[in-house]
């Protein structure tokens, strides 16, 4: 009797588990060049981990709007076969995401390209899995592969995974631990949270990228993938041009050519006991003030110019960290 007692329960938690596990938008945070090697040798918390103040801030943002901030991390090594081992397990990871669970990305700098690579990690994978890609819509065929992987899932995360190609063991994720503790948490603090049933109409519904190395040739957008993409970047950063030189010779754009569901966005920032606006640095766009106000960016700019997604924008914005963002046109 006791063994059934110890059983059902067992049963009831893990429902009340998966139920608050699927249902909030997740916000998948990925770092840039050199971050798990630093963070090795720096009594200091990373940025992108919890307890650093981009990721804190940006949780608080996160938290108010009903989503989860968790990490993500690949080797950081700027070479392309590490973007591109870290895009494979990227990819595999927001596959394994149920369909009623959006997914939004926030990255900077090498950190953008990991996760272009998984995008044409899953574009590629599509093509295997739907041979008739042309006789139908990307986003029909998106929907019926994850409504597919849903249903396995349902049986083994394994075998939710099976059509993408395995992945060499290579740094560490924080997704399937962190995200279960946090949102249980914060159900029992704030009862007004309300189950977020919407379906996701695209892979990643929302794509932040910060101080990204712009290469297009290799690194393509699959924006079919994508709900919308906010490439954020400033004139002062010297090291994002310069993201490629080893691997290609050449400078890298800070820009995406416009097409639609892209918005390249030239950012100003005034920090406290600032004066005026400024450019800042590489590192500058994944400071305390970015993480608090990031969704606000987009927020602002959708309000602003709706209706851009069609044709895309290109966009300038400032973020006072009195005022918050100021459209600049």
């Amino acid at each position: 009797m006791v063994m059934v007692k110890r059983n059902f329960f067992l049963a009831i938690s893990t429902v009340v588990l998966l139920v608050f596990t699927t249902v909030y938008p997740v916000v998948i945070l990925v770092h840039g060049t050199i971050a798990p090697h630093k963070h090795a040798v720096k009594s200091k918390v990373e940025w992108w981990l919890p307890g650093g103040e981009f990721f804190e801030n940006l949780s608080q943002q996160a938290y108010v709007r009903g989503h989860v901030v968790v990490p993500f991390t690949w080797s950081g090594i700027p070479r392309v076969a590490d973007m591109e081992q870290g895009g494979i397990i990227l990819a595999r990871i927001i596959a394994s995401y149920a369909v009623n669970e959006p997914v939004i990305v926030v990255a900077h700098s090498h950190g953008g390209n990991v996760f272009m690579k998984a995008l044409q990690e899953l574009h590629h994978s599509f093509r295997k899995q739907i041979p008739a890609l042309s006789a139908i819509t990307v986003e029909k065929c998106i929907e019926q592969v994850l409504a597919s992987y849903n249903v396995q899932r349902q049986h083994s995360v394994t075998s939710a995974l099976s059509l993408l190609p395995a992945p060499q063991p290579s740094g560490f994720d924080l997704l399937p631990t962190a995200r279960a503790g946090i949102l249980l948490d914060a159900w029992k603090e704030n009862s007004t949270f309300t189950l977020q049933a919407k379906k996701r109409q695209f892979l990643v519904d929302e794509v932040y990228l910060l101080g990204t190395p712009i290469n297009e040739k290799n690194f393509y957008p699959q924006t079919e993938l994508v709900g919308q993409l906010f490439n954020i970047y400033s004139e002062g950063d010297a090291v994002q041009p310069a993201g490629f030189i080893l691997a290609y010779g050449t400078l890298s754009d800070r820009k995406f050519n416009q097409r639609a569901k892209i918005a390249n966005i030239e950012l100003f920032v005034r920090e406290k006991d600032k004066k005026k606006l400024a450019v800042v640095g590489h590192s500058a766009l994944h400071s305390p003030i970015v993480g608090e106000w990031l969704f606000h960016c987009s927020e602002y700019v959708n309000a602003m110019k709706s209706g851009w997604h069609g044709a895309g924008i290109d966009a300038r914005l400032a973020l006072d960290w009195e005022k918050g963002p100021i459209y600049c046109g």
